[in-house]
């Protein structure tokens, strides 16, 4: 699948953009399964300071 956005394929920023979810916001849970991975930089809040850990992966 890949389809022209900005005079880019999007193809290539989709693969980045599900590799980042997956990676650093997954929890490793699935329908059949409780989570299974706990971030040290995830505090259960959607602020600014927490999503700079994040990006930097620190606590």
């Amino acid at each position: 699948m890949s389809f022209l956005l900005h005079n880019k394929m999007g193809k290539v920023r989709l693969r980045f953009s599900v590799a980042f979810w997956h990676m650093f916001r997954g929890t490793g849970g699935d329908p059949f399964g409780a989570p299974t991975k706990n971030w040290p930089w995830e505090d259960g809040t959607n602020s600014l300071a927490m999503a700079k850990r994040r990006s930097m992966g620190i606590t």
